[in-house]
């Protein structure tokens, strides 16, 4: 696993911020042994395209990394700390050299079992309340989830028995008029404002599922095969999406914190949709646009707030203001799409980011035009969308393929 540490720099170079690293630290997670003689460790297990099996916890001290990760049925929490990779080595072309540490812990977490391989890790990391719990949702790939409450130290992991964490098991009806499937790649993510909302879509079935608590609240299908979810962040001025011809969305007033609608945003095939649980016409669905070309699907979407000018980039994107929530998606193309919400069209479009095609994506908190993409191969880029480059980014590769970012 590779940890690491970044922060914005203000106006470098010609004019535009920079993503600067402050520790690149690498940390062997310990999977177990294959036998008893403790010689060979266990592979990591495959996962499909756009599975992302890696979450980070938030460390309000900046000074260790926090991840849970899984591999087939289990979940392991790793901690390593930032200190040893303050001095970050660059290659050509920004690429990063990482310090190798042996102090990292990995502990199991063996509330969490699954009897087939897990496909998406999703947490809920409530900092700000002073809770000393987080919620790690796991679902593998026969369309089970579960909603584990983890103690934020870690003190209920390790080598004993399986702990008795509060957990809820989602697993919504078979439908009776079709045959059971197989769900293959299964995608959680939870509604951080209200985390009682937790949403899971699956990949053949087609289908989009929305749970209170352990309570099955609303089924939606999507017309394509899904392989991303996420809710969709709310802006400062509290607007999600205008008004389309036959379909009117209620807007939150300006300033307010909590969503009248929360919208699911959905990577299916080669379209990125809109999902609204409370709407009946379409079956929920809001808005769907095209991205890409027929066969060149979209692996990962993430969510995100505009900065306007302020966003790192210093480039005035028009009918883009501050405040306006962004969605980014990434696929087979190798492109980034940038979308404004409340209008839902693309603002902007970096062509050809990576070498491979993109399978994990995610819009910097610090900077939001800046945007961590993550590929096939063994590279994870940072770069700016708005100006559609490196500029203030940096690259780095890992020794192997990502389980996730």
């Amino acid at each position: 696993m590779a940890a690491i540490g970044s922060k914005r720099q203000r106006f470098v170079g010609d004019g535009n911020d920079g993503m600067v690293v402050t520790s690149l630290v690498r940390s062997l997670v310990e999977l177990p042994y294959l036998s008893d003689t403790g010689t060979h460790r266990a592979h990591p297990s495959p996962g499909s395209v756009g599975s992302s099996r890696l979450v980070v916890q938030r460390d309000v001290s900046g000074t260790h990394c926090v991840a849970f990760c899984a591999s087939g049925g289990g979940v392991w929490r790793h901690a390593v700390p930032f200190s040893g990779g303050e001095v970050v080595a660059y290659g050509k072309e920004a690429m990063l050299k990482p310090t190798t540490v042996t102090n990292g812990s990995t502990q199991r977490c063996r509330s969490v079992r699954h009897g087939a391989e897990i496909q998406s890790l999703a947490l809920h990391d409530p900092v700000d309340d002073g809770s000393d719990e987080v919620r790690l949702g796991s679902a593998d790939c026969t369309g089970k989830t579960l909603v584990t409450w983890a103690r934020r130290d870690g003190c209920d992991a390790g080598a004993g028995e399986a702990s008795h964490s509060k957990q809820w098991v989602l697993q919504a009806p078979t439908d009776t008029n079709t045959p059971p499937s197989v769900s293959g790649w299964t995608g959680v993510c939870f509604h951080h404002p209200s985390p009682n909302t937790v949403a899971v879509a699956r990949h053949f079935p087609k289908t989009i599922d929305v749970f209170d608590g352990d309570a099955l609240v609303r089924r939606m299908r999507t017309p394509l095969l899904p392989r991303a979810v996420t809710y969709v962040e709310v802006g400062t001025r509290g607007t999600y999406v205008g008004t389309d011809d036959d379909v009117s969305i209620t807007r939150t007033s300006p300033g307010s914190k909590q969503p009248n609608n929360p919208l699911l945003a959905v990577a299916e095939g080669n379209a990125l949709s809109l999902w609204d649980v409370r709407q009946g016409e379409r079956g929920g669905g809001v808005k769907r646009g095209t991205l890409c070309n027929r066969g060149q699907s979209l692996y990962s979407v993430a969510a995100g707030v505009s900065q306007g000018s302020e966003g790192g980039g210093r480039v005035k994107l028009p009918k883009l203001n501050n405040g306006d929530p962004l969605i980014a998606t990434a696929g087979a193309e190798r492109s980034v799409h940038v979308l404004d919400v409340d209008r839902c069209s693309v603002v902007k479009r970096w062509p050809s980011a990576m070498k491979f095609d993109i399978t994990r994506l995610s819009l910097s908190k610090s900077s939001p035009d800046h945007v961590y993409v993550a590929g096939l191969d063994n590279e994870l880029l940072c770069g700016c969308w708005s100006r559609g480059a490196l500029a203030g980014g940096f690259a780095f590769r890992g020794d192997s393929r990502w389980l996730g970012m």
